[in-house]
């Protein structure tokens, strides 16, 4: 059996090695926009998209083998904190299905080829609208993950 010290470190080595997982995969989905156009004006709220999405859906599947699992104000703060994030993450996907369709993508990739251009352009688009609508929806589930994760907490503590 292990204890509650080594679970806890180990619950934290986890979570470490986790967003450490999450920043290399934001690295490595954002880089080649920025590369190729390093003004582009939905980087931050794409790093946000993907770290959403990412770090949310660990938290509804995962939740048990986080370190937040046994806190009560942490879930209560994430609770609190997804019901305007959802808000928030549609409002900036709004903006940016707003900006492809009244400039165009291609507006921001017009000195490369037209083969670059396309191939850019449906990049960002998909990764944008995967990352987009996969953080609105994880964020909107994570309360409802939350609610049930204290009620078991809860009753749990009081059945004992």
């Amino acid at each position: 059996m292990i204890n509650l010290k080594n679970e806890f470190q180990l619950k934290l080595a986890f979570e470490i090695l986790w967003n450490f997982v999450v920043f290399l995969i934001c690295f490595l989905v954002v880089f080649p926009i920025y590369q190729k156009s390093p003004n582009y004006p939905f980087l931050w709220i794409n790093i946000a998209f993907i770290f959403v999405f990412l770090s949310f859906t660990r938290y509804v599947f995962y939740l048990k083998f986080t370190f937040i699992s046994g806190s009560y104000l942490f879930k209560l703060a994430l609770l609190t904190i997804s019901i305007p994030l959802v808000i928030v993450l549609n409002y900036y996907f709004n903006n940016f299905r707003n900006f492809m369709d009244e400039q165009g993508l291609q507006s921001l990739f017009e000195k490369f080829s037209a083969l670059e251009n396309d191939n850019m352009t449906n990049y960002i688009k998909s990764e944008t609208i995967f990352f987009g609508v996969g953080s609105i929806i994880v964020s909107a589930i994570l309360p409802i993950r939350m609610v049930i994760s204290i009620w078991r907490q809860y009753n749990h503590k009081n059945t004992e």
